[in-house]
């Protein structure tokens, strides 16, 4: 896959170029990782804007890929370090952050009864203890799924 962007990094005229040659390139199976990259950089911009943190290019791949194992290993898709994990008997268990962050899951549903979308989420501090939670009903079902099947 790193010999594919590679190759194409000096081909490319700008970043637009570059990003869709290596979309219509690499193989289906790196879609995922590829996409995780993308947000991982767009993160660390913003950790870097917002928080004056600053990530190395490592962080921010490995981190990218931790979260694409956790996603996958949670909904028990093939190839996560965590379906790997549950296949061996071990389970999975939440982790607090390392202070001084916090830690914020959220999860969401797609409700085609009644069209509409519905989200959660919950916060909680490097101890893990429990600091805000809350929920929301987004209607427009059709809106976010047309929004959805575009980004395909």
């Amino acid at each position: 896959m790193w010999h594919l962007v590679l190759s194409l990094s000096n081909e490319a005229e700008g970043f637009v170029q570059w990003l869709f040659q290596i979309l219509s390139k690499a193989p289906e199976t790196a879609m995922d990782k590829i996409a995780m990259v993308l947000w991982g950089i767009w993160r660390a911009r913003n950790e870097k804007l917002w928080n004056r943190i600053s990530n190395t290019a490592h962080q921010v791949v490995d981190s990218a890929m931790q979260l694409l194992s956790d996603w996958k290993g949670v909904r028990g898709i093939e190839g996560s370090n965590e379906a790997n994990r549950q296949q061996s008997n071990q389970s999975y268990t939440w982790k607090k952050p390392q202070a001084p962050t916090f830690k914020c899951n959220v999860d969401a549903t797609l409700q085609n009864e009644s069209r509409n979308t519905g989200m959660g989420i919950v916060l909680r501090d490097s101890m893990g203890s429990f600091i805000s939670a809350g929920t929301n009903a987004i209607p427009g079902l059709a809106i976010i799924r047309g929004e959805i099947e575009k980004r395909r």
